[in-house]
């Protein structure tokens, strides 16, 4: 049974999103997280590193939680413009 390969957080961003986030990106992605979710890491070898799986869960999570506050603003701004008379 082989391991998951473990990457640079910014190799793993870089691979899956073309961009490669600065260190304290990586640092606050790890320790605070985004939207509420943290970024599953190990610190190897004087890094923090991830695997591609994670860095992608990572993401797709908080897209999700960033779609989901997009549809309560839309639907809250849509009951404004409702109870207003304009839609």
């Amino acid at each position: 049974m082989s391991s998951p390969t473990l990457l640079s957080i910014p190799t793993a961003a870089e691979e899956l999103t073309g961009k490669r986030p600065s260190p304290p990106t990586c640092w606050r992605w790890v320790h605070r997280g985004r939207n509420g979710i943290k970024l599953r890491a190990v610190f190897v070898m004087g890094a923090w590193r991830t695997t591609r799986e994670d860095f992608l869960k990572f993401v797709e999570a908080c897209s999700a939680v960033k779609r989901q506050a997009q549809d309560v603003s839309t639907s809250m701004a849509d009951e404004q413009l409702a109870a207003a008379g304009i839609l």
